[in-house]
């Protein structure tokens, strides 16, 4: 079983019936943005972010992790928006460089920037709050129910075992080249890099052979069941 599924059967939060768990995280995304107020922002990252952390409370780590990783990709993109190039009659707050300066910072740039985090942060907390507490298989069961084409459906779960089958291989495959000294400079680890990405590339179209015969051996029919 994977992480991420031990992580969504102890949570608390299951024995809500899965279609009213999703619908109130669409529910409460589609809203936020036709609503665009950041004080509703606000209250969604607040509160959606305590139910996420009650209910994976005994895997608080991979809580904390995934937040901090959600924060390193938002800060380049914060920092494009608060320090800008030119200021054409904006309130300057302080700037960087000298005659003339390279970067400013002004009271506008500086509201959009906390403005956009918050907004970020909210859409993020309702989508982490819905993949911490549902699995994929209702996810998919759920598009069904709602009419979304069968291949969409069944492509996004394929996808996603597939990411995770990717990433243990490849992981495995790392550990491989680490031991015979794969990495140990530049051109070693670029060489490395390139076999890793060639082999596993073959690895995975191999994968999905064996599991279309595995599919075909099972009397696979064309419907794929969603858990």
């Amino acid at each position: 079983m994977l992480s991420i599924d031990s992580i969504i059967e102890n949570n608390p939060f299951r024995h809500i019936p899965y279609k009213i768990r999703i619908g109130i995280s669409l529910f409460f995304l589609i809203t936020s943005q036709i609503i665009d107020q950041t004080l509703i922002y606000s209250l969604l990252l607040l509160s959606l972010s305590i139910f996420t952390f009650i209910g994976i409370y005994k895997h608080k780590k991979s809580f904390i992790h995934i937040w901090f990783m959600s924060l390193v990709f938002l800060l380049p993109t914060l920092l494009g928006i608060v320090f800008v190039t030119r200021v054409e009659g904006q309130d300057v707050l302080t700037t960087i460089g000298q005659n003339p300066p390279w970067l400013y910072v002004t009271h506008e740039s500086l509201l959009l920037g906390i403005e956009t985090t918050i907004r970020v942060l909210s859409s993020f907390s309702i989508m982490l709050f819905l993949i911490m507490s549902s699995s994929i298989w209702e996810i998919g069961r759920f598009l069904r129910w709602v009419k979304v084409p069968k291949m969409f459906v069944e492509i996004l779960l394929l996808t996603y075992r597939f990411l995770f089958l990717i990433y243990e291989e490849g992981v495995d495959m790392i550990m491989a080249q680490e031991l015979r000294i794969g990495y140990c400079g530049i051109g070693t680890g670029l060489k490395s890099l390139s076999l890793l990405l060639g082999q596993l590339f073959l690895n995975t179209i191999i994968r999905a052979q064996e599991m279309e015969e595995a599919l075909q051996m099972r009397l696979y029919e064309g419907e794929y069941l969603y858990g």
